[in-house]
């Protein structure tokens, strides 16, 4: 199976998108205030380009309720809506996920973030037992970091890698498909694929210029060593 590569764009317009469908990107990915009547708008216009390319579009929304959730995935119709591991408990409780997953049915499914702790930490967090509650209802998992306590316990977009073990544990754990981020870059992403079997890879961080618009010639070299890794894998490298 062809290993899916999803960038995450945090300045998205409708012709960098269009740039990263031509690169080979599988899936594009990006945030959407459900307020911004601007920002919906463009989401709509990626969602109907990507929707010719056959490009996978995924949309996260930034404000933690669940009413929010499904406007947004009413108005713009992703394929998949990202929920925010942060969110969960703070404004979103976890016991309305599958309600909402069933009445978007299968034009839009949820795409859990399940956070990992960084490379190098004994920090105990419950990512396995987690994502098996998860696969119950979502349509995809995504592993992100989560940093330490004492470095803010951000998750997502820290441009660190998390505990790889643990990633692989999970994805022979869970039956549905799973999302790899955290950190990844040209230089890691190869590694990652072989090492722990994700359905997919997702950068966000790596492929950036210093004004957060995407480098495309690291986008280019990301989906290239994606793709590389994943023929010697087939070949069973």
């Amino acid at each position: 199976m062809t290993i899916q590569k999803q960038i995450y764009c945090r300045k998205p317009t409708l012709s960098e998108m269009e740039r990263l469908f031509a690169l080979g990107a599988t899936h594009v990915a990006w945030g959407v205030e459900p307020s911004a009547a601007p920002e919906l708008e463009l989401s709509r216009l990626i969602v109907a380009q990507a929707r010719k390319e056959r490009i996978g579009t995924v949309v996260l929304v930034g404000e933690p309720r669940i009413d929010a959730l499904e406007r947004v995935a009413l108005e713009v119709a992703p394929d998949f809506l990202l929920v925010a591991a942060e969110h969960i408990g703070q404004g979103i409780d976890e016991q309305d996920l599958p309600g909402l997953a069933r009445r978007l049915g299968p034009g839009t499914a949820l795409m859990m973030s399940v956070p990992v702790r960084v490379a190098g930490s004994r920090a105990e967090l419950d990512s396995i037992a987690r994502a098996q509650r998860y696969q119950e209802f979502a349509g995809s998992l995504i592993l992100d970091t989560r940093l330490d306590p004492e470095d803010g316990a951000l998750c997502g977009c820290t441009g660190r890698t998390n505990d790889w073990d643990v990633c692989a544990t999970l994805v022979r754990t869970v039956r549905c498909p799973v999302m790899l981020a955290g950190g990844l870059s040209p230089s890691n992403v190869a590694e990652a694929i072989r090492r722990i079997r994700p359905w997919g890879v997702d950068a966000c961080s790596s492929l950036e210029r210093p004004d957060r618009s995407k480098d495309l010639d690291a986008c280019r070299a990301f989906i290239r060593e994606a793709d590389s890794a994943d023929f010697a894998t087939a070949r069973g490298a």
